[in-house]
């Protein structure tokens, strides 16, 4: 049984609600870059007051994307997010850090989480950053991707 004695439920991105011991030991063991853990069946993650699992399987594509806001006489805020891409589509976008600050621990958590999924067994199918022959963004061009 888990550490707190019950059992997490977790949303997919489906829909479906996953409650069970095997998703909450997963999701106690997974680790931690910001707002995102990588446990060994998928990823992890909280908005607003759901949490939702995204198993690898169903994850063809990730990657950081930046945000540029320019200001005028200061410098441009950056901001950073995980994308990721299922074969339908875009799955999840979940923005590292706080809001209109240029945080090199935000930047480094998204390229951390990035380099450990390379090393887990079950994501070794998955496509690590951007392809330049993919699909444009549904961005303008303040985005970047990496």
């Amino acid at each position: 049984m888990s550490q707190s004695g019950r059992n997490i439920k977790f949303r997919t991105h489906s829909g479906r609600v996953v409650c069970d011991e095997l998703h909450t030991e997963d999701f106690d063991g997974a680790a931690v870059f910001k707002m995102i853990r990588a446990g060994t069946h998928g990823l992890y993650y909280k908005q607003m007051f759901r949490r939702y699992f995204i198993p690898y399987s169903e994850i063809c594509r990730i990657y950081k994307q930046v945000q540029i806001i320019p200001v005028d006489d200061s410098p441009a805020y950056e901001h950073y997010r995980i994308v990721m891409e299922g074969a339908e589509g875009r799955i999840a976008e979940i923005m590292f850090g706080e809001g209109f600050m240029n945080r090199t621990e935000d930047n480094d958590a998204a390229d951390q989480l990035l380099e450990t999924l390379r090393h887990i067994e079950n994501a070794q199918h998955i496509q690590i950053g951007f392809d330049e022959g993919s699909p444009s963004p549904s961005k303008k061009s303040i985005w970047r991707r990496k």
